[in-house]
């Protein structure tokens, strides 16, 4: 051991050294893979807020109001380990009013994240949320539970994109592929960024309305992007 360790780790930076050197031919390809998975669940995010002269009386008043909300999604059957709170903060109240600004007591937030597994529910919890005073439904969308195996598989059909790509120019120009250099993901846009387009359409059909689904589910795609850097080698 005291022989052949030292020896791997001189291979390991040699390979590091390697892949850096600018003289080594080389061949970059990118390659892109995408799956539609049908979505099974769906992503709120809830705020509560209210407001108040008086600071102690705001707090207790945005405690209830908070706990109304926990107790309505406990009561719809979404799990504890499926809501966080989070964003609690306390502010003034303020308006800007000739050329200062003018208090007018205070205000409270918080952020109320869940995730519903049964879609057939989104509209009753819905309904009920709007009666709850204090509460603004931010944003829903849709996702897939098994994201992750999604992930993984699609990552797989990224790198053999890639690889395709990176065979296809090197023997177009007489050459071909060695072993590769560098590969890595390119982080694309994150599943967890708002798409306004799905409240707005639900909030077009607000409380009271007629009608079948305002929603359909669609697919969601699961994108993969990577980069790999293949040694050249002639013919």
């Amino acid at each position: 051991m005291k022989v052949i360790l030292p020896f791997v780790l001189v291979l390991a930076a040699a390979a590091c050294v390697r892949a850096d050197d600018p003289d080594i031919p080389r061949v970059t390809a990118y390659g892109t893979a995408v799956t539609e998975a049908k979505p099974d669940l769906l992503r709120w995010h809830v705020s509560v807020s209210n407001d108040g002269r008086d600071l102690p009386a705001v707090s207790q008043a945005h405690t209830e109001l908070a706990a109304s909300v926990l107790r309505l999604l406990a009561e719809k059957g979404i799990r504890s380990e499926e809501t966080q709170t989070s964003g609690m903060r306390f502010q003034e109240s303020r308006e800007f009013r000739g050329s200062s600004w003018l208090k007018l007591g205070y205000m409270a937030t918080t952020q109320v994240s869940f995730t519903l597994r049964n879609a057939a529910e989104y509209r009753d919890l819905w309904i009920e949320l709007s009666r709850l005073p204090g509460v603004s439904v931010d944003n829903v969308r849709w996702d897939v539970a098994d994201r992750i195996a999604i992930q993984n598989t699609t990552r797989v059909e990224a790198l053999r994109s890639a690889r395709a790509k990176a065979e296809q120019m090197a023997t177009t120009l007489g050459g071909r592929i060695a072993e590769p250099l560098v590969i890595e993901e390119i982080l694309t846009d994150s599943p967890w960024a708002p798409q306004p387009m799905m409240a707005n359409a639900m909030a077009a059909r607000a409380p009271g309305a007629e009608g079948g689904d305002v929603i359909a589910p669609g697919a969601v795609d699961i994108r993969t992007r990577v980069r790999v850097v293949y040694r050249l080698v002639a013919p």
